[in-house]
């Protein structure tokens, strides 16, 4: 239901940090793993030295049993605190 006011949301703020982690813990939260990894990168993009969006990112990984690709996201996370 929400898909709709979320795709807007993607295109009235595009570079807006905080609209899209909040999307990606909504995408997370419904278990919409796919969506929410798309939602990390594009924050990746947005803001590459915030570690939050590469822990989004592990978390991501690791919730759809992905270890291997996790583990360079967490590495990240340390890496930029």
């Amino acid at each position: 239901e929400a898909a709709p006011y979320i795709e807007q949301i993607s295109r009235l703020a595009p570079n807006d940090f905080s609209a899209y982690q909040s999307l990606g813990v909504v995408y997370s939260t419904a278990g919409d793993y796919e969506n929410a990894l798309r939602v990390y990168r594009k924050l990746i993009e947005i803001a590459p030295t915030d570690p939050s969006a590469y822990l989004g990112l592990a978390h991501i990984y690791t919730k759809k049993g992905r270890v291997e690709e996790a583990i360079p996201a967490y590495d990240k996370v340390l890496e930029l605190r």
